[in-house]
């Protein structure tokens, strides 16, 4: 079945957000990679964490992002949809950005003059997507490679506010606001045959046999790969999850992980129920959360669970 990454623009924001929504009650595991205008501080690799995450601060807290990649999986790798958000604040002929990163990102192909006329406002893509965490985040498992400046942004673009002074500050509100974390960057220096090299991405998947679709350094495309080497890598590493939580590649301080139960989707009343609310209860159960909405193409029901049952769904 071939994969379609799915570009979301601000006429069609509304409805892609309602297709994640739904995805996510079947599709926990959640990569993201991002885009952005470069680094306007730079500093060498070795040098001190506390050097290199004031340098990173300094660069998220005054530049914008301009794409952001999400794509949704399950835990044995079936990929449940991937998305490729545009922003339309950055303006790169009057907000800071290094020229040389600009120039790389047009050159593959980043069509930087429609994603400022027809990209989604990062206030409203806010607002619709911290709705979508406070419905899903107790699940959601979060994927990235090499992903400190990718939770920098998110961060910053969910909170509102500059990063964090103290990079253990930094890493209780990734753990705070996102939960469970992993960074392929880090997972693969414990990896046989992986340990040891120098890893990006594409050389990532090069060794891993694992195919690209989409264009390099493009969001949804990256997220995309980024999902598909994590199933990869669980199948030939055995990797657990939990060994890892928490680690993001660069940074000392482990997030504060959160460990909830898996969900657990009805498919028939878990208890008896009195007989006077006995029907209804029943048809509320039993309905899609697909007939709440228009029915997507190609998206199959999803039925809601237990945990997640809300008034906003206006269950009758």
């Amino acid at each position: 079945m071939s994969l379609a990454i799915r570009e979301v623009w601000d006429s069609n924001f509304t409805h892609e957000m309602i297709c994640i929504s739904l995805s996510l009650e079947k599709y926990h595991v959640v990569a993201i990679d991002t885009e952005f205008p470069g680094f306007i501080l730079k500093c060498d690799r070795d040098a001190p964490e506390a050097e290199r995450y004031s340098m990173m601060k300094h660069n998220v807290d005054n530049t914008k992002l301009i794409q952001l990649g999400i794509t949704l999986s399950d835990n044995y790798g079936n990929i449940g949809g991937s998305w490729e958000f545009n922003f339309r604040d950055f303006d790169c002929s009057t907000d800071l950005s290094d020229h040389t990163s600009i120039a790389f990102l047009k050159k593959n192909g980043m069509n930087l003059e429609k994603i400022n006329t027809q990209g989604i406002s990062l206030q409203n893509f806010r607002q619709a997507f911290g709705n979508l965490l406070t419905r899903h985040h107790q699940y959601m498992k979060w994927v990235v490679f090499h992903g400190l400046y990718d939770f920098a942004y998110l961060l910053r673009l969910m909170t509102g506010k500059p990063l964090p002074e103290l990079p253990i500050q930094f890493a209780q509100s990734i753990g705070s606001i996102f939960g469970y974390v992993l960074d392929l960057k880090y997972i693969g220096g414990f990896c046989a045959k992986l340990s040891g090299t120098v890893l990006g991405l594409e050389k990532l998947a090069k060794i891993l046999k694992v195919e690209r679709i989409g264009g390099a350094h493009h969001a949804g495309s990256d997220s995309l790969l980024t999902a598909s080497i994590f199933s990869k890598m669980k199948e030939l590493f055995q990797i657990q999850d939990d060994d890892y939580g928490g680690f993001l590649y660069g940074l000392s301080s482990r997030a504060t992980i959160r460990i909830y139960p898996k969900p657990v989707f009805v498919q028939h009343p878990p208890i008896p129920v009195p007989l006077f609310v006995r029907r209804p209860i029943i048809r509320s159960l039993y309905r899609p959360v697909c007939s709440l909405y228009p029915m997507m193409p190609d998206q199959p029901p999803v039925f809601i669970p237990v945990a997640t049952l809300r008034r906003d769904f206006h269950i009758v």
